[in-house]
C-alpha cells in the first residue's frame, strides 16, 4: 500500500481533536455511526458501513498528542497497516498529522 499522509490545521484543541478520534462518541461524529471505540491500548475499535467493517487494534496513546491504530480486519491491502494520529498545538489551534502506513 502506497503511504498517505496529511497536515491538517484544526481551529480546535488538541484536547478536543483527541476525544474526537479516541471516543466512541467522537468517531462516530465523523466517521462511522456504528463505531466501538474506547482510548484503551490493545483495545479493537470497530467501525461499520454497511455490511463492510474496520477493525483498528489501537497500538498507540499518549493524552492529547498521539493516537496509533493496527488494522486488522478490513480490505486485503490495509491488513496489518498503521493509522496514527499526531496533534500538535499552535498559535490557538491544532496541527494533526494523519498517517496511514505499511
Amino acid at each position: 500500500m502506497t503511504d498517505i499522509r496529511h497536515n491538517v490545521v484544526i481551529k480546535a484543541t488538541p484536547q478536543k481533536i483527541y476525544e474526537a478520534i479516541t471516543t466512541r462518541e467522537g468517531l462516530a461524529n465523523w466517521w462511522a455511526k456504528q463505531t466501538t471505540a474506547k482510548p484503551e491500548i490493545g483495545f479493537v475499535n470497530a467501525f461499520t458501513f454497511g455490511t463492510f467493517r474496520n477493525e483498528m487494534k489501537v497500538t498507540g496513546l499518549s493524552q492529547n498528542k498521539k493516537v496509533e491504530w493496527q488494522c486488522i480486519n478490513s480490505i486485503e491491502e490495509w491488513i496489518d497497516t498503521y493509522i496514527t494520529f499526531e496533534l500538535e498545538e499552535k498559535d490557538e489551534r491544532t496541527l494533526l498529522r494523519f498517517a496511514h502506513s505499511g
